[in-house]
């Protein structure tokens, strides 16, 4: 998994980077189904220690479970905290009140991620599967 998000990094980096010119690019990381404390504070306590949801929790801790928020969510999403934080924008930690939610009728992520990469809106009603 991580060689082919790498490898598609790479292709997207190649693409953009061919395109010329000097403009300025923006390129948009999303994490769609990632909850955001996961993000801001890593593993979850509650989840990573409990059999009901991972199957040799004293593994999963030993391998994600650190004394601090930091420590956790650097050992969880290490390219987002070691690059991406450092050389973009991080949005959406509700701890220090950048909230976002999902703000459309149907309570799903899909029409607005279709909005802000084709600025158009379809009303009708999608249902999430």
């Amino acid at each position: 998994m991580r060689l082919k998000f790498f490898s598609l990094l790479l292709v997207l980096t190649g693409i953009i980077s061919s395109c010329g010119g000097n403009e300025p690019r923006l390129i948009i990381f999303t994490y769609d189904g990632l909850r955001w404390q996961e993000l801001y504070t890593g593993a979850d306590s509650s989840l990573v220690g409990n059999p009901r949801y991972v199957d040799n929790p004293d593994v999963m801790k030993a391998k994600y479970w650190r004394d601090t928020p930091e420590e956790r969510r650097s050992i969880l999403l290490p390219f987002t905290w070691s690059y991406i934080e450092s050389n973009g924008y991080m949005l959406g930690n509700r701890l220090k009140g950048s909230q976002f939610q999902v703000a459309n009728s149907m309570s799903f992520s899909y029409p607005g991620y279709r909005y802000y990469t084709s600025r158009t809106m379809k009303e009708r009603r999608l249902r999430s599967v």
